[in-house]
């Protein structure tokens, strides 16, 4: 629901629900910023994280979730997008 509020589109379109559920189930959404431009990358770092395929891995909790959202609002870093960046260059 959030991917569709902010891209205005589904995260995986298909022609078959079947194909939806595999979509969902081995791949990744595009990114946001691919469907909006000039969106910031926190806005992508908080839906992967809110998707990652591993439980472990997702917000432990709603409050954590919130706490990036009120990050992103005010204009701040959220720690999604400073845990994906520091994955990264690694």
């Amino acid at each position: 629901l959030w991917y569709f509020m902010i891209a205005g589109a589904q995260p995986f379109a298909a022609p078959t629900i079947r194909e939806i559920k595999r979509r969902h189930a081995n791949a990744h959404p595009a990114p946001l910023a691919a469907r909006v431009k000039g969106l910031p990358f926190g806005y992508d770092a908080v839906f992967i994280k809110l998707t990652f395929k591993e439980p472990l891995l997702r917000y432990r909790s709603a409050a954590a979730l919130l706490e990036d959202l009120d990050r992103l609002e005010n204009g701040d870093v959220p720690l999604a997008e400073r845990e994906l960046r520091k994955t990264r260059s690694k």
